[in-house]
């Protein structure tokens, strides 16, 4: 699946290029997305995580999670969510 993550990052980048907004792109392997979100940011004094919020059912979220609330939870750094 790398490879399908890689190409989705790739063409987030190039969006974000044509949009005039620098950006710094890192594939992160982990087998936890909200420990390697904190990881990151705790290592490279990142100021700010900024994620996306969707709204799933509540009965979804009991058995798959959120990783936006899992970060709201544990983050050290600001969160923005945008929904």
């Amino acid at each position: 699946m790398v490879n399908g993550e890689a190409a989705a990052l790739q063409e987030a980048q190039v969006i974000l290029h044509k949009a005039s907004i620098v950006t710094e792109a890192r594939l992160l392997k982990s087998a936890s997305v909200t420990g390697a979100l904190r990881r990151y940011a705790d290592e490279n004094d990142i100021g700010l995580t900024v994620m996306g919020a969707y709204g799933h059912s509540r009965l979804r979220r009991l058995f798959i999670g959120s990783h936006t609330l899992e970060m709201l939870a544990e983050s050290r750094q600001p969160l923005l969510m945008l929904r």
